[in-house]
């Protein structure tokens, strides 16, 4: 721990926040910057476990007829996505560097994206495989205009939660599955929720600096809620005809 005494990040390319628009919380010296901020995104990172716990046991059931415990690479994509914004955003707010910020917003994209994809092929507009190379290629294409273009990377990942929102109720429409439709309303609900406390904090309407109380951070854990509610829809979803056989 000796060693870490005196540590700065400032030899890192600062996160396009830096100096003074990283949200509300203040910027301490040291290897944690935001310690409020940072170790509330591992809230993500336990949702990704709980995910994988939760997929292994349904993968281990004889007569589980989930429709996503049959897509075992869905859930493990999910996961990912979830331990990445957890360690991204922990880094990020550790650090405050546009690597930190890099990793942390292009897990949100990947969970963004997944939603978006696999609503798409719920609604049979495209197949596995194309949503696959859609999935790679989409996330490469937002990867670098994260880099080269960082200043547009809200305004996309809106546009993400708006159309994956507007695919994934066409989807349900249209896929003749039977799903608990409440899931999806709470996962939206509670992330609406966290958003305006995003504002609320980064606009500095309500604002702590010294609290270990923050806006930011209580948007990471009704994120994380969020994304928990998302999979828990996911694992609602029951094809008619299995519905059909295990009514009778």
């Amino acid at each position: 721990m000796l060693l870490l005494d005196g540590f700065s990040w400032a030899a890192w390319r600062p996160a396009t926040c830096m100096p003074g628009h990283c949200f509300c919380e203040q910027v301490a010296p040291g290897l944690v910057r935001q310690p409020a901020n940072a170790w509330s995104s591992l809230a993500f990172v336990a949702v990704g476990a709980w995910v994988l716990w939760r997929a292994a046991r349904d993968r281990d059931n004889p007569h589980e007829m989930r429709v996503i415990a049959q897509r075992p690479l869905h859930s493990s994509l999910f996961a990912a996505a979830c331990v990445l914004i957890g360690v991204g955003s922990a880094f990020y707010h550790a650090s405050l560097t546009f690597a930190g910020q890099f990793v942390d917003v292009f897990g949100m994209y990947l969970i963004a994206t997944f939603v978006l994809l696999y609503a798409m092929g719920r609604g049979r507009a495209i197949s596995a495989g194309r949503a696959a190379l859609a999935y790679v290629g989409l996330n490469t294409v937002l990867a670098l205009c994260l880099y080269f273009v960082p200043g547009t990377r809200r305004y996309l990942f809106a546009i993400l939660i708006l159309t994956a929102i507007g695919a994934e109720v066409s989807a349900r429409r249209r896929s003749g599955s039977i799903i608990q439709a409440r899931w999806f309303t709470r996962a939206a609900a509670v992330l609406g929720i966290g958003f305006v406390l995003w504002i609320l904090d980064i606009t500095g309407v309500v604002c702590r600096p010294r609290s270990l109380l923050q806006g930011h951070a209580v948007w990471h854990v009704l994120g994380a809620v969020s994304a928990a509610c998302i999979y828990l829809y996911y694992r609602s979803e029951v094809s008619a005809p299995a519905a059909a056989a295990r009514a009778g």
